[in-house]
């Protein structure tokens, strides 16, 4: 019988991910599980310091799309969220289409921040949790 330590995952990585931490791997670096959890830190502070300010109105309809939607088949898909937005349009109006400009005037990491957000609130709502809204925090 195997002993697992509290904080202990198994993972698989793909390619890229491999790739980046192979990258910072070698001779008096970190263990791999080191560089992961660094990453992830780093990670965890850019979305935090990135978070652009949106209103309640502009959350529901970012909410609304990515409800069911996953950005995880290549790290550039974030870039597309307005895309899901711009689809809106017909039923939610200029609010969408104006949402959709301001979201192609964003950077990367606004957008990956904006991604995160919302995808740690609907798996909050998936483990039966009541997450206090984006507008919120």
């Amino acid at each position: 019988m195997s002993r697992t330590r509290p904080n202990q995952i198994t993972i698989l990585l793909t390619p890229g991910a491999r790739e980046e931490v192979e990258a910072r791997s070698g001779r008096g670096s970190l263990s791999r599980s080191a560089l992961i959890s660094t990453l992830l830190e780093r990670y965890g502070e850019v979305v935090r310091r990135h978070l652009p300010a949106l209103s309640e109105d502009e959350w529901h309809l970012i909410l609304e799309v990515t409800n069911g939607w996953v950005a995880t088949d290549r790290p550039e898909s974030v870039r597309y969220l307005w895309l899901e937005i711009e689809d809106l349009a017909p039923d939610a109006g200029a609010e969408a289409t104006e949402l959709a400009k301001k979201l192609q005037g964003l950077d990367y990491a606004e957008l990956l921040a904006i991604v995160d957000r919302a995808e740690r609130y609907w798996a909050a709502v998936g483990r039966g949790e009541e997450p206090a809204p984006p507008w919120e925090e």
